[in-house]
Formats: C-alpha cells, sequence, structure tokens
C-alpha cells in the first residue's frame, strides 16, 4: 500500500490532468471509496488516501502530491538476504516429553449457570378480507403472533431434575494400550496347542515425545526516512479530538498512529513502538 499526501488539495484540482471525473481525480481526492483522510489549514485542504501499489505508476506523472509508503514512514524490520539468499540463524529445537494426555472426559452440571423455563405465549389475531365479486368484507383468522417469555424458574429433564448448562471435565482418558492372554478363556488351537483369548489392557493415554523445529530468520531494522515522517504526521496529526456522543457525554478520539490500513494488510513489520 502506498500513501498520497497534497499540501494543497485546491490547486491539485485545478490541474489539467485533475479533469472532473478523470481517473486519476477520484484516487486522489478519495471520493472513489474509503481510507481517505482530509485536513483543513488555512486556506489549503491537505490530504492523506491510501492507495494500492499499482496506482503508484498512474499518478506518478502529476507531481503536485506525495507518495509515501507505510516502510518509509515508520521504518522496518525484514530478513537479511545475501547475494539474493535469506539468511537464517540456528533452529530452535523444543522436546516435549512424553506426558499423559489432558482431555475432554465428560461433562458435569455448572451450578452457576441453570436453564430456566420458558413459556410460549400466542396471540391469535384476525384480518378482514373483501369478497371481490360482491364486495362483502368478512374477519377470518389472521397470522399468530408467537412470543416466549423466560421465567424464573428452572427447567427440569424428563425425571424431574433441574437443568443446568453443561460444563467440561478435564482429564486423562482410560484407554486401551495393549493386549494380554486371559488364562481364564483357553481355547484349543488347530495345531492342538493350548492358547488363550486376549483381553485388553487398560491404562492412561500418552502423549509420544514430539520435536518441534522452528526456522529462525535473521533479521534487520532498516529506519524510517525522516522527510517521509515529517511529511505525513504534518498532513496526519494524532492530537486528541473532544466530541460529543449520541448521550450527550463529551469524549476524547485520539486518531490511531497508522492511518487507514486496508483489511489484510500487513503491519507486524512496522517500527510502530
Amino acid at each position: 500500500m502506498i500513501i498520497s499526501i497534497c499540501n494543497d488539495l485546491t490547486e491539485l484540482k485545478n490541474n489539467p490532468k485533475m479533469v472532473k471525473g478523470g481517473k486519476h481525480r477520484s484516487r486522489i481526492e478519495g471520493s472513489g471509496g474509503g481510507h481517505v483522510h482530509k485536513l483543513e489549514k488555512a486556506d489549503k485542504t491537505i490530504s492523506v488516501v491510501v492507495l494500492t501499489d499499482d496506482a503508484r505508476e498512474m499518478l506518478d506523472d502529476i507531481g503536485e502530491f506525495t507518495l509515501l509508503t507505510y516502510e518509509e514512514i515508520f521504518g522496518y524490520s525484514r530478513q537479511v538476504t545475501v547475494d539474493g539468499e535469506l539468511q537464517w540463524d540456528a533452529d530452535e529445537i523444543e522436546v516435549i516429553p512424553e506426558h499423559d494426555a489432558i482431555e475432554v472426559i465428560g461433562y458435569e452440571d455448572d451450578l452457576t449457570r441453570p436453564i430456566y423455563k420458558a413459556v410460549r405465549h400466542v396471540e391469535h389475531t384476525t384480518r378482514e378480507v373483501t369478497d371481490m365479486w360482491e364486495g362483502n368484507t368478512f374477519t377470518v383468522p389472521g397470522r399468530d403472533i408467537i412470543t416466549y417469555e423466560t421465567t424464573t424458574n428452572i427447567a427440569q429433564d424428563y425425571e424431574g431434575k433441574d437443568r443446568y448448562h453443561q460444563t467440561p471435565i478435564m482429564g486423562t482418558p482410560i484407554v486401551v494400550i495393549g493386549y494380554e492372554d486371559d488364562l481364564t478363556q483357553p481355547y484349543e488351537y488347530i495345531d492342538g496347542e493350548t492358547r488363550y483369548m486376549q483381553k485388553p489392557i487398560m491404562g492412561n493415554k500418552v502423549i509420544p515425545e514430539q520435536t518441534n523445529v522452528t526456522r529462525v530468520p535473521i533479521m534487520e531494522d532498516i529506519p524510517a526516512v525522516s522527510e517521509a515522517r515529517a511529511a505525513y504526521d504534518a498532513a496526519y496529526p494524532r492530537t486528541p479530538v473532544e466530541y460529543e456522543d449520541m448521550d450527550g457525554n463529551m469524549r476524547t478520539h485520539t486518531p490511531p498512529l497508522i492511518f487507514s490500513i486496508p483489511a489484510g494488510s500487513r503491519t507486524d513489520h512496522l517500527n510502530t513502538e
């Protein structure tokens, strides 16, 4: 994304390339969408507009405004490259030892969250219709109005017990971890040898040891361009503004440091702290 800053929007509108309805005009003025900030200052109007990267080539030939990037304004961090190759530090290795699994093994009543009984109310209505042939008016049943009222009575199940929302019980599941001979159930195999039925061996569900390897990039900080930051701060001041809300209360709004980041755009690499 790029930011377009014009320090005199009134003068810019007189540029012959900014003809009314032209493709340049709607982008710079922001009349074609959002992500626009306008600052009234003396006899000039300063505009700040967020544009997509492909607008740079289209607007470069106007020359009456400044095109900046978020990276130039704030500085940013990036991965180091040498001869076109990304540079990596030593891998981070995390070994998680074998351990018992912790899972939901059941549910129980949450006595702080009862389920209250709801009562269904039906209001019958009528409507009048007119016979289109003889002009007679008749009253016929209309659409029922159905509402539900939550009472203070706790609902009960079919056994007459109070009902509550359920909360999970966490624990280690007991699972089959192997099999062994059941000496109480012998049988003769086809070769005449005595064998035994198998019975399961139960035990805690175990999560085996895991090794996680994370590649660690070598990063470098690229400083902001001081002129870019100065132009940005002048066009987009973050002075707290007082306003009255709908209830008549006075509130204070401080504009965010980063102006109008479009949804989905990255900001985690910018040096904004």
